[in-house]
C-alpha cells in the first residue's frame, strides 16, 4: 500500500504523474530515426576533410553540393519494406530528409571536391583555393 500512486513515505518515493509521462515519451522516441547526423570538419594545410556518420544509408540517398564556399550534405531516408500482402487495414511509414551545411572560407571550386562512403562514414575532401600572391600594378 505504501507504493500506490499518491502515497507518501517518509519524504521519499511519492508518485509524480509527469515522471510517467516523461518515460512514455522517452520510450516512444527510440523508434523514430534521428533528425540529423553528426559531422566532423577538419582543416588541413591544402584541403578540408568533412566526415559524416551515415550508418545504413545508401550512397544513392546522399547528395553533396558545394556552392559559394558552403558545403551541404543532404541525407534522404525512408522506411522501405517490401510489400508481400497488400490487404492491410492500417499502415504507417516514415520518411525524412535532413541536411547539414558548413561554410568553408577558403574552399576551391566544385571541381576540387571528392567524396567517398565507407563503413557508414561519408568522407568529403574539399581543396582550398590557392591564395593569389600580390603583384605590383603599373600606373599609366
Amino acid at each position: 500500500m505504501t507504493n500506490l500512486p499518491g502515497s507518501y513515505t517518509r519524504g521519499k518515493n511519492f508518485w509524480w504523474p509527469l515522471e510517467e509521462l516523461d518515460s512514455l515519451f522517452a520510450e516512444s522516441s527510440k523508434s523514430f530515426p534521428k533528425k540529423s547526423f553528426e559531422i566532423d570538419v577538419i582543416e588541413q594545410p591544402e584541403h578540408y576533410v568533412i566526415k559524416a556518420n551515415m550508418p545504413g544509408v545508401n550512397r544513392s540517398n546522399i547528395d553533396v553540393t558545394l556552392e559559394h564556399n558552403t558545403l551541404t550534405i543532404t541525407q534522404k531516408a525512408e522506411d522501405n519494406i517490401e510489400e508481400k500482402n497488400e490487404g492491410f487495414l492500417h499502415r504507417e511509414r516514415w520518411s525524412q530528409t535532413c541536411s547539414r551545411s558548413v561554410r568553408l572560407p577558403k574552399a576551391s571550386s566544385s571541381e576540387d571536391v571528392k567524396a567517398s562512403l565507407k563503413d557508414g562514414v561519408l568522407e568529403v575532401s574539399v581543396a582550398k583555393a590557392v591564395e593569389k600572391l600580390s603583384r605590383k600594378i603599373d600606373i599609366n
